[in-house]
């Protein structure tokens, strides 16, 4: 697939089969594309991305696109943009059963998988590994078009592993609301700032039910979790170990009394670990929070879990 590439429809890429794309390939404005099929989509330029636009101009119908078991292979060009790419808002990213590796971008603005901006995102099944990107969200950079138009994330059942950008190993959130349920982040990184898995900011709202953080590290806060200000960070469970910023343990960190942090892990979701007993967490304010008792903590704080 060349630049200038439109798509429509419905494409299959069966196992075993890689299509090389060399420029801009874009999904017809207003139109729905599924690709699935247990084939690979590979980078072969650093001008090479998938681009979702916005609502059709006319009928003002969401453009959407569906990947379903399919590699994306970034094949670690360092490239000009996101492997998807949505600049305008209004439309809809499903990702479900895909391996999403290597995919590279120099921009700030943008995550080395994917780039969403005032648009839906739907993760399901799916891996996303050595990803990077210049600024903030090494896989993914999601942004809503302001504070008062937020846009959703779903993420399930999906594993991330050693993703690094300077600032949100794995997701830059801006202005979204993301629910996270039984999915693994591993050894991710953010290498100049806060949030080895995340870094959430400008009223957005993270919610974590279920999953397991481990080994991610940031060089400043937030070993796992960075927040900035008037932002929330909703724990409902999870499985929080050895997660460090500037070398010491740190899961969750928040720079500002106007961020909220609500702890609430029920009995039938304490997360367990063999030999140990999960006793709630520990704050840098010196304050016990614990399980079973549910928590909300305005103040720039850093929280560990209790082991």
């Amino acid at each position: 697939w060349g630049e200038g590439t439109t798509l429509y429809g419905n494409y299959v890429i069966n196992k075993g089969v890689t299509v090389t794309i060399t420029g801009r390939v874009t999904v017809t404005e207003g139109a729905s594309v599924t690709i699935s099929g247990g084939g690979t989509i590979k980078r072969g330029t650093e001008s090479a991305y998938l681009n979702l636009p916005g609502k059709s101009s006319n009928t003002r119908t969401p453009s959407v696109l569906t990947v379903t078991n399919i590699t994306l292979d970034g094949y670690k060009i360092k490239a000009q943009h996101s492997m998807i790419y949505n600049g305008n808002s209004g439309s809809e990213l499903n990702i479900s059963n895909c391996v999403i590796k290597d995919c590279v971008t120099t921009r700030s603005d943008e995550g080395g998988a994917i780039k969403m901006f005032g648009s839906t995102l739907n993760i399901e099944g799916s891996t996303f590994s050595g990803c990077s990107a210049g600024g903030k969200g090494g896989a993914v950079n999601v942004s809503g078009i302001s504070s008062q138009n937020p846009v959703n994330v779903t993420v399930k059942n999906s594993k991330f592993t050693s993703n690094t950008a300077p600032s949100g190993g794995v997701f830059r959130f801006f202005s979204a609301i993301a629910n996270i349920t039984d999915s693994e982040f591993t050894d991710n990184s953010a290498s100049k700032g806060g949030g080895g898995a995340f870094y959430i900011e400008s009223a957005s709202v993270l919610t974590i039910n279920s999953g397991t953080f481990t080994g991610n590290t940031a060089s400043s806060n937030g070993g796992a979790i960075f927040m900035h200000t008037e932002t929330s960070v909703n724990v409902y469970g999870g499985y929080f170990l050895n997660n460090t910023a500037k070398d010491v343990q740190s899961d969750i960190y928040s720079n500002s009394s106007s961020s909220a942090i609500v702890v609430d892990i029920k009995k039938a979701n304490i997360p367990t670990r063999t030999g140990y007993a999960f006793t709630g967490w520990q704050g840098s304010n010196g304050t016990t929070y614990l399980v079973g008792e549910k928590s909300t903590i305005n103040e720039p704080i850093a929280l560990v879990a209790n082991w």
